[in-house]
């Protein structure tokens, strides 16, 4: 940990590689605090739920 403060961003519905671009995203809010899995099923589980919620906030942004 060098102390850097970093982010991870899932971009839904793409599937180009962007390492080595920089990119600037937009955060409507954040959908849940850290946390730690306790299996792969898990964090795969959560992961969808995250996306869900996800798409739920685009659409009530894009409502506005």
């Amino acid at each position: 940990n060098t102390g850097e403060r970093l982010i991870e961003t899932h971009i839904l519905d793409y599937s180009g590689d962007l390492y080595g671009h920089i990119l600037h995203c937009d955060f409507l809010r954040r959908l849940r605090p850290d946390a730690t899995f306790e299996s792969l099923d898990a964090l795969v589980a959560q992961l969808k739920n995250d996306e869900v919620a996800a798409r739920k906030a685009l659409r009530e942004y894009h409502e506005l």
